[in-house]
């Protein structure tokens, strides 16, 4: 919503064509029908989109969001222990699949063998939880899940969280885009810090171009539960707003695709390293620089 009401594209000599997706599969989709030059997505569809196509990199971290386990809000279920013999449904190949699998192992259940997961996917799960309203849901116990969709679950308390952590969303392009539009591409990281910093120090703002976006669904204290885990958000300068890929993140990516892997989410292996262009930051820092660009206003 930054980029779309604030004037940081056009700063950066840019013009925007925004399609928005509920999720990363869509997304996915249509990065590969070649109807998209640049993708916000969690980590895991990063790694699906990876292994499915030469023609994407990974250019910049997008944010961290929550992820979590959640049961009905009057479930006897007090701990991801309890989930031994429940059934879990979990949205297959979304980052919340790998985060979520981790939980199990850690709380010393075997997923394959100890409960019974199905694959649900999250618009079909938030159907599911609104329609019961903090009741029992039909044929799950649990869920696997990611903001907004935690924050709108507890504030409305339809459900609880029994253990959350954290996953990672990162910035893709594709590589036609960088081939043929290379000024372009680092122009448009330049344009989206510009943004970042702008929904960092207008987050009520933001927020409410948010809700209007979303027809009134989406109640705005909503999105500053979901806005917290972000480091960002407490940035004062362009200087604080960090999208550079670190070595942790490319280590959290290479797990994701190691998980893709072992579950057979993707049919080979997926090299992380190889996938992220980690130079077009920096190209970047020099367009705000050369700019002189600090700060973007409203429209």
């Amino acid at each position: 919503m930054a980029l779309q009401k604030t004037d940081a594209l056009q700063l950066a000599g840019l013009q925007g064509d925004f399609k928005s997706f509920t999720y990363g599969a869509p997304l996915s989709e249509a990065a590969l029908a070649g109807q998209l030059d640049v993708a916000f997505v969690g980590d895991q569809p990063a790694v699906n989109l990876l292994s499915r196509s030469p023609d994407w990199k990974i250019v910049a971290r997008l944010m961290d969001f929550r992820v979590a386990i959640v049961v009905p809000t009057n479930s006897p279920i007090q701990s991801v222990a309890d989930l031994k013999g429940k059934t879990l449904g979990i949205p297959f190949g979304a980052s919340t699949h790998r985060v979520a699998l981790q939980m199990l192992k850690e709380a010393g259940l075997d997923p394959a063998k100890d409960l019974k997961i199905v694959n649900i996917d999250i618009l079909e799960q938030s159907d599911v939880v609104k329609a019961a309203a903090g009741g029992a849901w039909p044929k799950v116990d649990a869920f696997a899940s990611w903001d907004h969709h935690i924050a709108l679950y507890e504030k409305n308390g339809y459900a609880k969280v029994l253990k959350s952590g954290t996953a990672l969303g990162v910035v893709m392009m594709s590589q036609s885009f960088l081939r043929d539009h290379p000024n372009e591409a680092a122009a448009f990281l330049a344009s989206f810090k510009l943004a970042y910093l702008y929904y960092a120090q207008h987050q009520d703002q933001v927020d409410k171009w948010f809700v209007e976006a979303a027809g009134g669904k989406i109640d705005a204290a909503i999105l500053n539960t979901v806005a917290a885990i972000e480091p960002n958000m407490t940035a004062k300068s362009l200087g604080d707003v960090s999208i550079a890929v670190s070595p942790k993140h490319v280590a959290v990516l290479q797990e994701a695709a190691d998980f893709a892997l072992s579950q057979s989410l993707v049919k080979s292996a997926v090299k992380i390293q190889a996938s992220v262009l980690s130079g077009l930051t920096g190209e970047a820092e020099r367009v705000l620089s050369s700019r002189s660009l600090k700060t973007a206003t409203t429209k």
